[in-house]
């Protein structure tokens, strides 16, 4: 209920989620060792992930992210927030 908070939990959320996404590759990485997986799935999501990672480091460059104001922070902690789960969506289309 705090509004301050919601910054450094969105941050939190981000974080959590970006890191459980690599843990599904690896896990789709291990499995396909002994069993037929779907390459195609892994390929997917990994690829994804990939340009979501590369957008974020271009931002994170271009605008110099040491030097972020608070403001600026919160700003693209949203935009990288809130591309991840676009980009979580999308995977998951892409997988159908």
């Amino acid at each position: 209920t705090d509004e301050n908070k919601v910054h450094a939990y969105a941050k939190a959320q981000y974080i959590d989620l970006f890191a459980m996404l690599q843990e599904v590759a690896k896990a789709y990485e291990f499995l396909a060792k002994f069993k037929k997986a779907p390459l195609k799935a892994l390929d997917i999501l990994v690829t994804n992930l990939n340009e979501h990672s590369e957008m974020v480091n271009e931002i994170m460059d271009e605008t110099n992210y040491k030097t972020w104001t608070k403001l600026q922070d919160e700003h693209y902690t949203g935009v990288f927030y809130y591309d991840l789960h676009k980009t979580v969506e999308e995977t998951i289309e892409e997988m159908k």
